[in-house]
Order: C-alpha cells, then sequence, then structure tokens
C-alpha cells in the first residue's frame, strides 16, 4: 500500500511541475473566453462621433502570397495553435469597429513577408522582438492629421508588441490622439503593453484596452467586443 502510495505521488507531483513550469504551460491547453478590459489613461478623451482610423495587424496578412495554403492557416491571426474558427478573431473585430465607426482602416504589412511556416515565422519573430528590430514596412505610414481616434489592433507576442506594431507606432505622429487599444493574446493578456505603447507615444491620451484569447469563439469575440465599444465614451 505504501509503494502505491508513493507512485501516485510521484505521478501527481510531476503533473503540477509539468503545468506550473516552462513558463506556465497551462495557459497553452485553456483558453479564456472573457476578454480583458485594461485600465488606460483616466484622461482618455471621447472617440463617439470623431473621425476614427482602425490601425491593426494580423500574421494572416503578412505572409505574402497564399495560393495553395489551406484556409485555416490563412484565416488565423495569432503564433499559437490550430483553429477551428472561420476567421481570424482580429479581423472579427475589425469588422464590427467598421460597422460601428466606419472608420478607416490602414492594415500593418511588413516589406519582407514572414515565413508561411509557423516554426519559421515564430523564431523570426521572437529574434525581432528580443533585438528590438526596426522592421521595414510596405506602405508609407498615411497622413493621420485628419483624425481624431486611432484604434490599434494588434496581437502580443512573445508578451510583447510585434516588431511591426513598434515600427508604426515609432513612425507615426499620434500627438493629441485618442488611442484605443484591442487584440489578441493567448494567455498573456496586454501583459505591459498599453505602457509600451504609451511610452512609444507619450503624447497620446489611452482610452481602456480589450483583448481576448486568439482561439475564443468568433461569435463570443463579435459579442464582448462590442459590449466594450458601447461602453466608451
Amino acid at each position: 500500500m505504501q509503494k502505491k502510495r508513493k507512485k501516485w505521488y510521484w505521478l501527481l507531483a510531476g503533473l503540477l511541475i509539468l503545468l506550473l513550469g516552462a513558463g506556465g504551460a497551462w495557459r497553452y491547453f485553456h483558453v479564456d473566453t472573457k476578454g480583458t478590459v485594461a485600465r488606460g489613461s483616466a484622461e482618455a478623451a471621447a472617440v463617439q462621433g470623431k473621425k476614427s482610423l482602425i490601425v491593426y495587424f494580423t500574421y494572416s496578412e503578412n505572409i505574402g502570397s497564399t495560393d495553395g495554403m489551406d484556409p485555416d492557416a490563412v484565416t488565423s491571426a495569432s503564433l499559437h495553435g490550430e483553429y477551428v474558427n472561420p476567421e481570424g478573431n482580429m479581423q472579427v473585430m475589425v469588422r464590427e469597429l467598421q460597422k460601428r465607426t466606419g472608420a478607416d482602416t490602414y492594415p500593418i504589412v511588413v516589406k519582407d513577408p514572414y515565413p508561411m511556416r509557423f516554426e519559421k515565422m515564430s523564431a523570426r519573430a521572437r529574434k525581432e522582438i528580443q533585438e528590438a528590430k526596426d522592421v521595414p514596412l510596405r506602405d508609407p505610414v498615411p497622413d493621420l492629421s485628419a483624425y481624431d481616434v486611432i484604434y490599434l489592433g494588434t496581437p502580443i507576442w512573445w508578451y510583447d508588441l510585434p516588431a511591426p506594431v513598434s515600427m508604426f507606432l515609432k513612425k507615426a505622429d499620434l500627438s493629441g490622439k485618442t488611442v484605443v487599444p484591442f487584440g489578441i493574446h493567448r494567455g498573456s493578456g496586454f501583459s505591459d503593453n498599453l505602457n509600451h505603447i504609451q511610452a512609444l507615444q507619450p503624447g497620446i491620451k489611452m482610452t481602456d484596452g480589450f483583448t481576448i484569447d486568439a482561439k475564443a469563439p468568433n461569435e463570443t469575440v463579435r459579442t464582448q467586443f462590442a459590449a466594450f465599444l458601447a461602453k466608451l465614451p
């Protein structure tokens, strides 16, 4: 009986180590379908009725030609996992914004497309972040002087902003504008990236932000994001 108890003890201990180790591996098995709202600046301006632009970045729109690719791979919008959603959750939120605000859009697209293979793309993305690389963008940053509100959509990669998003923020002049952050993650929430955005653009007014697990069902994302938008001033 004592030997059996020891056996079960070590099995349970090993399972606990597996779940808690490797940087919190549990988050890779758990899909949080409840969106996270992160607090922005207390002095953030109102967004209703203002001229707005949606600036967003997705992996699926940064892999060059998609000829011959599996449709599921094309519509996925994050670094992690296999997807059963018919479309990427970032695109779901962009369309919801367009429907509610009529905003213009500016997709952030890199000059040198990311590899289509997940492993290669992931390695490149991590290196860009770790080395704080300036990643050339395909299209010039537009004249933003006519816009009052910038909706900034970004995934969180390796607990940080993807290098192309950081590059946009370095190039753009957002002084005096209201920024509404939104996007997807795979267990990290926004991490510290609202502060990162503010550090790259100290002259902005930041509202609360919304982020949700990249694998959450499309309809759940649509509903929760719409509720978030309705609460903005």
